[in-house]
């Protein structure tokens, strides 16, 4: 393997940690193309220290006694591979990346070694709500921006931000909008696991009032949803993915 490629530093860690082996004791093969047992086995071996595979594994009928057998009924106990077919695994087909993501995420979500506090992020939680009402009400719409760099990441930082820039883009000397709170929502822990925790809200309510000269509508908003948090590189906690209820 040349040692310049860009994977290079990224295979001699995780051969190191026994993550990852080569196709013989002097080649890796990085251009090969990766199966469905080969992730089964690096997805096993990632946290075979941090989740427990417990459970009863599944049984396949192309899975024949090779390496990858042990991890798959393992990857199988805990529901992080559940087959092509209730009986078949393809073993041998190419990995596509979507089923390569979905194996990780499924291991992500098991880990239970490292568990955040639930009181830390019902507070997190709770605090970004109620920073951004506080803000949006005060049309300190600087603050409401601080607020969700802050306290969101990825996708929903995205939207928030983007909805932000619609909202001020409409308001102006004839057009405002007030908010004010009806209730407060309450969050209760779904899931968390070492790295990824979802909340629910339930019972808060926001009024907004736009005023645009004679014309005043006002709606009820409710806040009860789903939010997804992650744990970050510097171990804060950030909201990536805010799941309105309908209705």
């Amino acid at each position: 393997m040349n040692a310049g490629k860009w994977y290079a530093d990224a295979v001699r860690i995780a051969s190191s940690l026994g993550v990852v082996g080569g196709i013989s004791s002097t080649e890796f093969g990085p251009d090969l193309p990766i199966t469905r047992g080969d992730i089964a086995v690096m997805v096993v071996r990632t946290f075979s220290s941090s989740i427990q595979f417990e459970g009863s594994a599944k049984t396949f009928k192309d899975v024949p006694n090779y390496y990858a057998a042990s991890a798959i009924a393992k990857a199988s106990q805990t529901g992080i591979v559940s087959g092509m077919t209730t009986t078949t695994f393809q073993p041998f087909a190419k990995a596509t990346r979507a089923q390569s993501v979905v194996m990780l995420e499924r291991a992500l979500r098991l880990e239970q070694t490292q568990l955040p506090d639930t009181t830390e992020l019902i507070t997190l939680a709770l605090s970004a709500t109620e920073q951004e009402i506080k803000a949006m009400s005060e049309h300190s719409y600087d603050q409401v921006s601080d607020t969700y760099a802050t306290y969101y990441t990825g996708y929903q930082l995205s939207f928030n931000l983007t909805s932000l820039e619609d909202l001020t883009s409409a308001l102006d000397e004839q057009t405002q909008m007030d908010i004010e709170w009806i209730s407060k929502p309450v969050f209760s822990i779904v899931e968390r696991s070492n790295q990824y925790a979802i909340l629910e809200a339930n019972g808060g309510k926001i009024k907004t009032s736009i005023n645009a000269g004679k014309d005043i509508s006002e709606e009820t908003i409710s806040l009860d949803g789903l939010y997804k948090l992650k744990k970050m590189n510097d171990n804060t906690w950030k909201i990536y993915a805010v799941l309105p209820y309908e209705g």
